[in-house]
């Protein structure tokens, strides 16, 4: 499979995003700057947990509060509102940011994982591929030995044993990288066109919002 679509389709996508999104906003939050201050550093690519590594300070809370609330409280402070009631907004605008990071940062994690589990099962397949064709080469040419009284019938099980065990495993990697295709459907929140799941897995080539 390949990288489909941008950091901001997936947002629009994911219904667990926008459910967060939707709680930014309850807590008083512009959704639009909390976007903005996340999608940056965000970008798919094959490589599982890349995001996670990387964007490990970007989803702190104490982070998220230092760099994105501070920017974000204007439509909390008025100045007929005592202090208190600040004070609970500005820890509810937290959480909620909090929780908006944290689903995101699961979500991009999600994604990787299946492009970067799609390029392993892709080479293994591919391996399989190669081995059960010398495999079957190897079966003929037992068959005709033995038909030749160049070989028994146990070097000839041996070889038919060896198809069968490769062609096992070819089969039984082909169906995990058909469920995996799923799990990426699914992280991608579905609403995907079939051509971005067609195809051998490709280098990543998508780029931030």
């Amino acid at each position: 499979v390949a990288p489909y679509g941008t950091p901001y389709d997936l947002l629009n996508r994911r219904p667990d995003i926008v459910a967060s999104e939707a709680r930014v906003r309850a807590a008083g939050l512009r959704v639009d700057e909390a976007r903005a201050a996340l999608l940056p550093s965000l970008s798919l690519s094959a490589s599982a947990g890349n995001s996670a590594d990387t964007l490990g300070d970007v989803f702190n809370p104490q982070l998220i509060a230092a760099r994105i609330l501070a920017n974000l409280t204007a439509p909390l402070l008025d100045g007929g509102v005592r202090q208190t009631r600040v004070d609970i907004a500005r820890v509810q605008a937290e959480l909620a940011l909090a929780g908006y990071a944290s689903g995101l940062l699961e979500a991009w994690s999600e994604v990787e994982g299946a492009l970067a589990a799609d390029v392993l099962l892709q080479a293994q397949e591919a391996a399989l591929q190669t081995a059960l064709d010398e495999a079957i080469e190897a079966e003929k040419l037992a068959e005709r030995q033995f038909s030749g009284g160049l070989a028994t019938i146990f070097e000839l099980l041996d070889a038919q044993a060896r198809r069968f065990s490769t062609e096992s495993s070819l089969i039984t990697v082909q169906a995990e990288r058909a469920s995996n295709r799923i799990l990426y459907h699914l992280a991608l929140g579905g609403d995907v066109p079939a051509a971005a799941l067609d195809g051998l897995a490709a280098t990543p080539s998508g780029t931030p919002s």
